[in-house]
């Protein structure tokens, strides 16, 4: 941390490392093959470095990882590589300005996911139809609340959703109904392991739920 450290070229044999903090850096550069010899990592913070525009296709080789913090980078798309993290716990994308385009069922297909920390103030989106982020975030939105989200994050703990203006319900039981129906899977009951909801700035919300929320959160 607050190295100034601009380019990490290197590939570097860590097979021991299980933590990494590189967060208030000056990075602008990751190769490909920095993380190719890193694969016990379990916590990744490039956190506070706005020079930073792109992560490496080699972020793939990082399959231990559970928690990954972007908070405060210039990273402009999120790549699909990122979905060979199958153990991901903790994802942080807040104040990210630069972030342009985030493809569809990205974050939805992080099934271990706890902890979800997404705001994104002011930003102009690609218009892509795989972009969830674009027309006005209705497909974020849709991404997020839109079941498959709830389904395949079913650890999810503290969620946190601020100034979402059109969003209307959390979780729609019959858009629900239809997830169950093409996954085929046993029907859900989301947040059994919720224990907190901050919901901030949602001036069109109607419905967290059609049912009572656990009689712990």
């Amino acid at each position: 941390m607050k190295n100034k450290i601009a380019v990490l070229k290197q590939t570097p044999k860590c097979p021991n490392l299980r933590t990494l903090f590189l967060s208030q850096n000056e990075l602008q550069m990751i190769s490909n093959g920095f993380f190719q010899f890193i694969p016990h990592l379990i916590v990744l913070d490039l956190s506070r470095n706005t020079g930073l525009r792109a992560l490496p296709e080699g972020i793939s080789q990082l399959v231990s990882l559970e928690c990954f913090d972007l908070s405060w980078t210039g990273i402009e798309e999120l790549p699909l590589e990122l979905k060979a993290l199958t153990k991901l716990k903790m994802l942080d994308l807040s104040y990210m300005r630069n972030l342009r385009k985030l493809l569809q069922h990205l974050i939805s297909s992080f099934s271990k996911l706890q902890i979800f920390k997404m705001w994104l103030p002011g930003i102009q989106l690609y218009p892509n139809e795989d972009n969830v982020s674009n027309r006005g975030n209705e497909k974020l939105i849709e991404e997020l609340k839109g079941v498959t989200w709830l389904i395949l994050a079913p650890n999810l703990s503290t969620p946190s959703i601020v100034e979402c203006a059109k969003m209307e319900e959390i979780l729609s039981e019959g858009k629900l109904g239809k997830v169950v129906g093409v996954l085929g899977i046993p029907y859900p009951k989301p947040f059994l392991k919720l224990e907190s909801l901050h919901l901030i700035c949602l001036s069109k919300l109607k419905s967290i739920y059609w049912d009572a929320l656990p009689s712990h959160v």
